[in-house]
């Protein structure tokens, strides 16, 4: 064999050939190539080249599979809708009238959840579980009934705060202030929105404050959306 066809035989390219076992960098040389079916039924492609092992996994309907990250250098150009499974957001929501004391920080009984995807709201202790370190977007909502005319009058304040237990610091604090002697049965609304930086483990709740000297309750009635705690991560850091 003269050197030209020697040339052109070291060129030519393995045939990549079918296995029933995984491939590893021990059970191949370099230049070789293998195609390897999985239990999942994704077939992948496997390459050893200078000692690194290289793999790709193949389409059969246009569907990508990825293992772990995908590192995007350009932007992402979506004509459809985005699905991310157990990205956090939840809304959980009071079920029952809650009798508050004056004077007093309380936090607000959520009893159910209407959404809790990736289940971080832990309905027992009434919070949510940061899952990752990033930022997060807040809502919380409660509402007041004044069913004696004595409880809410002109001066005494009503509070709502949400509030990170984990190091004991408010995320948001909302004052209302109390502009009218109210009659009998009347209701009023404080809402409280914030967005704020957490660590893997902040356990976050809602707080409300009576200051009016007199107890009064939360309301619900039939309506389990007059009271509510929502939020969802807005990024991941």
């Amino acid at each position: 064999m003269d050197r030209i066809q020697r040339s052109i035989n070291n060129r030519k390219q393995d045939k990549i050939s079918l296995v029933n076992s995984q491939p590893s960098l021990r059970s191949m040389r370099d230049g070789e190539e293998s195609l390897h079916l999985g239990r999942d039924g994704i077939l992948v492609r496997y390459r050893r080249e200078k000692g690194v092992l290289w793999r790709s996994h193949l389409s059969k309907d246009g569907n990508e599979y990825v293992e772990k990250n995908l590192k995007v250098n350009g932007n992402i150009n979506l004509s459809n809708k985005l699905i991310i499974n157990n990205y956090p957001a939840f809304k959980a929501v009071a079920t029952a009238n809650q009798s508050l004391a004056t004077g007093d920080w309380r936090n607000i009984t959520l009893a159910s959840s209407e959404y809790d995807n990736g289940s971080n709201f832990d309905l027992s202790n009434e919070y949510f579980v940061a899952p990752v370190k990033g930022i997060y977007f807040f809502t919380a909502q409660v509402l007041y009934e004044d069913s004696f005319s004595e409880h809410m009058d002109d001066g005494e304040r009503l509070d709502i705060r949400i509030y990170n237990i984990t190091d004991s610091s408010p995320l948001s604090n909302t004052v209302h202030h109390v502009k009218n002697d109210y009659p009998d049965d009347r209701y009023v609304f404080v809402h409280s929105i914030t967005q704020s930086q957490l660590s893997i483990g902040d356990q976050i709740r809602v707080d409300v404050y009576n200051g009016s000297g007199s107890t009064i309750n939360t309301f619900v009635g039939t309506q389990s959306h007059n009271s509510y705690f929502a939020g969802h991560l807005i990024c991941a850091l």
